[in-house]
């Protein structure tokens, strides 16, 4: 939807497929923003496939979070993504001294990537997860089912609560690993009824606004 913003998105959501043809290593790519110097994602989605190819970075909601403070709230993503590099459901990849807070948001779209999870991507800045989850399967030589560092030393700057993920969708993961049943109970149990609500097809929980 947008290269570059320093704004607000509400309502925002992506159907389309998003397709590259890029040789060359290098960029980013969201399903509603590639990059950004400090926004506010409010009840944003995609549904769109997204084969990023050889683009680095890649998020179902944004691909590049960098330097100022990035909130997302009641967002997610529900096709699949693959990319290059850092490829994530929510946000592709974290960087500098940004601040990164995500909140009441999932991802059940599969993602693969060398730097992949259903979260976010974390090189450097600070992020703050909380009642979100990943049922997505994440594959990729650094894998994590919530929230993936390129530096174990990262893993200090990344705080989680009531963050889970399935069981089945990878072997790593910030947050509790949960049983198909488990997470269907307790995100309706722990995130709370006001936002989250079951989906029609008796799958796993959505959002309010998504009915």
């Amino acid at each position: 939807m947008v290269g570059h913003g320093v704004t607000t998105f509400n309502n925002c959501i992506n159907y389309g497929t998003i397709t590259t043809r890029e040789s060359v290593e290098g960029g980013s790519i969201g399903g509603i923003t590639a990059n950004n110097g400090g926004c506010e994602y409010n009840f944003c989605a995609n549904y769109g496939i997204i084969n990023a190819g050889n683009i680095l970075f890649v998020g179902g909601i944004v691909g590049t979070c960098a330097s100022e403070i990035t909130t997302i709230n009641q967002c997610a993503n529900i096709k699949d993504i693959s990319g290059y590099n850092n490829v994530s459901g929510i946000c592709g990849r974290v960087i500098d001294n940004e601040k990164v807070t995500i909140t009441n948001c999932y991802n059940s779209g599969n993602i693969n990537g060398k730097l992949s999870s259903g979260l976010c991507s974390v090189e450097g800045g600070t992020v703050e997860l909380t009642n979100c989850y990943n049922v997505g399967t994440i594959t990729g030589n650094n894998a994590n089912a919530t929230c993936s560092v390129n530096d174990s030393s990262l893993n200090q700057n990344i705080t989680v609560k009531n963050v889970y993920y399935l069981n089945s969708s990878c072997t790593n993961g910030n947050g509790e690993s949960k049983s198909s049943e488990q997470l269907k109970n307790d995100v309706l149990a722990n995130f709370g009824e006001d936002i989250w609500t079951h989906d029609a097809n008796n799958n796993y929980p959505i959002l309010k606004w998504q009915k």
